[in-house]
């Protein structure tokens, strides 16, 4: 009997990547325009993207290595409760500075995260149906991707 692609987990997987993926481009998007209404300037926004960059891009590697030698579910989810809560930072910051810093912030969970749902998707996954899931699983982020900066510019 074969096992079902869209299994219980990997259907919450999926709607959890889609959300991810949603949320961060519409940020994205509009962050540049709300830095600079906070009083920030064109270069304290590259900065602010470029940290965030950057930290996305070093924490890959140690999320990865966190993923195969500890426990998977346990970074995916903090990260995920963290990434909730986050964006009230850019609300509540005094600072163009502490904007930054919570924007590299923001890069390093959203870069855990990101990799975390990944991972449990593919374990989540038959091997007789691994090639469609990775396809799906893919597609919540095109769709996240196409959707999240027209609806962060929208509201």
């Amino acid at each position: 009997m074969s096992k079902q692609l869209w299994t219980a987990d990997f259907r919450r997987i999926f709607l959890a990547n889609l959300f991810l993926m949603v949320t961060y481009n519409m940020l994205f998007s509009v962050f540049l325009l709300f830095l600079i209404e906070r009083g920030g300037t064109d270069l304290q926004g590259g900065i602010a993207t470029y940290c965030c960059s950057i930290c996305a891009l070093v924490m890959r590697p140690a999320a990865g290595w966190h993923l195969d030698h500890k426990s998977r579910r346990t970074l995916t989810m903090i990260s995920l409760i963290i990434l909730a809560v986050l964006p009230w930072g850019y609300f509540l910051a005094p600072t163009v500075l502490l904007l930054i810093v919570i924007r590299a912030i923001h890069g390093l969970l959203e870069s855990s995260a990101s990799t975390g749902l990944t991972t449990n998707a593919y374990d989540a996954v038959s091997k007789e149906h691994f090639s469609a899931g990775v396809g799906q699983f893919g597609f919540s982020n095109a769709i996240g991707t196409a959707v999240g900066p027209a609806l962060g510019l929208y509201l």
